[in-house]
């Protein structure tokens, strides 16, 4: 009966406490004694919203991975090639007096064909803007051997004791022209030079005993891609000579490109 009493007498003095210390108690922790009392029997209190987890659609991974706007254009047709084939003189160079001592002893260096090699390198430009092909820059370095027969060589007939020896008639072309591609058609890519300027190193010299001479080049060819970095090739150039027409020359070959 005794402690019974005592305890009616503490819960109607933490009743009393209760309901003094409310307006502290709310201003201290912004929660009522009506929800700190749940919150601490257990329940949870009705008034308070658990936070949302919001879980990332992408990762920094993958926004790093994306492409920008400002990704540099794709590369539109460097090569650097190697060629060889054929090269065939306009006329022959028979009868100068350093190509086979003006036919002395009847023998002449009358060749008209023989061979050609040389390497070059071409740059892209710009984009045509009606057609969207490509236009180029070339720079060409080439060695044709057009004869070698066995001849009096001009050096023994002047000093007096005539000999005879091989004596090679070649010429060296060093070209700059534009190079005009046609892309529409996938792996095959046909191209023309509608014309370049050539420099010319004669061998022998001519006549007049000059070695060099400037020219013109026109040529065509076509290109096939065999992977990204790697091309097949055939081609035409006709080099025409400006100051000795006569010694124009033809050559056709193959090549292989390295892209870049």
């Amino acid at each position: 009966m005794r402690a019974q009493l005592v305890g009616a007498c503490l819960l109607s003095l933490l009743g009393s406490y209760a309901v003094a210390a409310d307006p502290l108690l709310t201003s201290a922790t912004g929660t009522s004694p009506s929800t700190f009392s749940q919150t601490i029997a257990g329940s949870p209190p009705s008034n308070i919203q658990t936070p949302t987890v919001t879980t990332p659609t992408s990762s920094p991974t993958d926004t790093l991975c994306q492409p920008s706007d400002n990704t540099p254009p794709k590369q539109i047709g460097g090569q650097i090639f190697f060629r060889g084939g054929g090269g065939f003189l306009i006329n022959s160079r028979a009868g100068d007096v350093f190509t086979d001592t003006a036919g002395a002893s009847g023998l002449h260096n009358n060749g008209t064909s023989g061979y050609s090699f040389g390497f070059g390198f071409q740059l892209p430009l710009m984009k045509d803007p009606i057609f969207g092909n490509t236009v180029l820059g070339e720079v060409l370095m080439d060695y044709s051997r057009f004869s070698n027969n066995s001849v009096v060589t001009t050096t023994s007939a002047l000093l007096g004791t005539p000999s005879i020896s091989q004596v090679p008639v070649t010429q060296l072309v060093v070209s700059g022209s534009p190079k005009y591609r046609f892309d529409m058609f996938d792996r095959l890519q046909p191209w023309i030079i509608p014309v370049g300027m050539a420099m010319l190193v004669n061998s022998p010299p001519t006549n007049n005993t000059t070695y060099l001479d400037i020219g013109i080049q026109f040529g065509a060819g076509v290109d096939y891609r065999l992977t990204r970095e790697l091309n097949l090739g055939l081609d035409c150039r006709y080099i025409y000579n400006l100051v000795r027409p006569g010694a124009s020359w033809l050559t056709t070959g193959a090549y292989i490109g390295f892209n870049f």
